[in-house]
């Protein structure tokens, strides 16, 4: 892991953020174009090149901090997820996709739960991913 250095010359540890959710919702693709600015429209269930986690540094005038943000890498389950997946992690990032009622029920259901159960002090945040595809007809209507 890298470190953000501060304008005082002191280290700080890098903050990590985890991202969950159901297989094919899109979490390496939002990895992708964090590390370099381009999505990638290939269903792909593996980390970006091969890698769980990458370090991001974003600044702003002299601040800096640095993200560890971390790819389940194809394994889809917050229930099956080691309890290493979720140690030291400051933020989760819970990614549904547009296209699947399915993925938004299961974080409605418990996933969000259970991460609440295994990281109480984090910050947590649900985000819709592939918003220009169309959604699936569900639940007695359809939606776009």
């Amino acid at each position: 892991m890298t470190t953000a250095s501060l304008r005082d010359g002191r280290r700080r540890r890098p903050v990590r953020v985890i991202l969950l959710g159901d297989r094919n919702v899109g979490k390496t693709s939002i990895l992708r174009f964090l590390t370099n600015g381009t999505f990638c429209e290939e269903s792909n269930q593996t980390a970006v090149d091969g890698q769980d986690e990458v370090d991001v540094e974003y600044r702003r005038g002299a601040a800096a901090i640095t993200l560890t943000v971390a790819d389940t890498g194809g394994r889809n389950s917050e229930y099956t997820l080691s309890d290493s997946y979720f140690r030291h992690a400051a933020a989760a990032v819970l990614v549904y996709s547009h296209a699947s009622n399915t993925s938004l029920g299961r974080l409605r259901g418990g996933g969000y739960q259970a991460v609440r159960e295994r990281l109480p002090e984090a910050l947590v945040f649900m985000v819709e991913n592939k918003v220009d595809l169309k959604r699936e007809v569900g639940f007695g209507g359809s939606y776009s």
